[in-house]
């Protein structure tokens, strides 16, 4: 359910990114305003759900090396695993407090 809601955060703010790009918005300062200020809002939001998606493809590639046949590289890849899945709970800690209502 969480990650609904980040997502339909995330088209949001795409969608703004797309409004203050038509000649319409530009032209109208009050809708301009109004846009630029609900996209400042979301782009905290935004930008560390990008972040945890990155380490999620992260954590996934290091998953594979892992499993893979060369023992250097598994033994490197168990580090940068252990790594990645502290820094996604932290991000996901991040998130939780972002989505908080203010």
């Amino acid at each position: 359910m969480m990650f609904d809601k980040l997502l339909s955060v995330e088209n949001k703010y795409d969608e703004l990114m797309t409004k203050l790009g038509t000649a319409e918005v530009q032209a109208d300062a009050a809708e301009y305003r109004r846009a630029a200020k609900t996209l400042s809002e979301l782009e905290p939001l935004v930008q560390k759900f990008r972040e945890y998606r990155g380490v999620e493809q992260d954590i996934t590639g290091a998953e594979e090396l892992v499993n893979g046949n060369d023992a250097d590289m598994r033994d490197l890849a168990r580090e940068e695993l252990k790594t990645l899945e502290v820094r996604r709970e932290a991000l996901l800690q991040d998130l939780k407090i972002l989505l908080i209502p203010k």
